[in-house]
Order: structure tokens, then sequence, then C-alpha cells
């Protein structure tokens, strides 16, 4: 993350996050999921999500500061929306990994789609 001036995490932020974040499971027909959230320090992250594709849990987290400009509703919209393809994609990105494809070249393309997809939606 840069050097740019952070604020804390509040939890009306959290709370936005997660709502957007379920709309977007709903949305995507991933009501199967068994998704946690926690807030907690991201290093050059403003959010993540961990799954395991083959028993369908994830942890989504959002980083417990956020840089001021990056705080706003619809900031925190977007977010919340970008991390929920990630969680769509998730189970192809389970399958794709235990084929012969290099880890970096996977990320990659997967986050290639997850910009694409999140500037579409």
């Amino acid at each position: 993350m840069t050097d740019e001036k952070r604020i804390k995490t509040t939890r009306e932020t959290a709370t936005r996050f997660e709502k957007e974040f379920r709309k977007y499971q709903k949305l995507f027909g991933l009501t199967g999921w068994d998704v946690s959230f926690i807030v907690a320090p991201l290093v050059n992250s403003r959010a993540t999500v961990h799954y395991a594709g083959s028993d369908c849990i994830a942890t989504v987290a959002l980083n417990d500061t956020q840089v001021v400009r990056e705080s706003s509703i619809s900031d925190i919209k977007e977010l919340a929306k970008h991390e929920a393809i990630h969680l769509l994609l998730a189970r192809y990105d389970y399958l794709a990994s235990a084929r012969y494809i290099g880890a970096d070249e996977l990320a990659q393309a997967n986050e290639e789609i997850v910009v694409k997809l999140t500037e579409l939606i």
C-alpha cells in the first residue's frame, strides 16, 4: 500500500462491504458457499477472498485500514463486487490449479477476468 492517509475501517464500512458482497453472492448463484467475513491487516491489498473450492468454504477479509479516498460508499461497493467475482471464479480456479498450469499464469488470468467483469457488471 502507499503512503496515502489511512483511516481505521469502521464497523459501518465492514457491514456495508459484507452486505454488498452478499448481494453479489446471491446474484451470481453462489448461495451454496459458506462465507465468513473478517477485518484484518492485509499487506498490499484492500480485501481478499480465500476459499476451499472443493468444500465451498470461503473467508473474505477486509483490510483493517482504508485509504481515505477509497473509503467512500461507491468504492466499498466496487471492492465487494470485485471480491464476489473472485468467489464466482473460485471453482474454476480450484480446478485449473489441479492441472499443469503455472500458479502465476493462473492468478494473472484470473485477475484479468475479475477486472473485466467488475467493469461490466
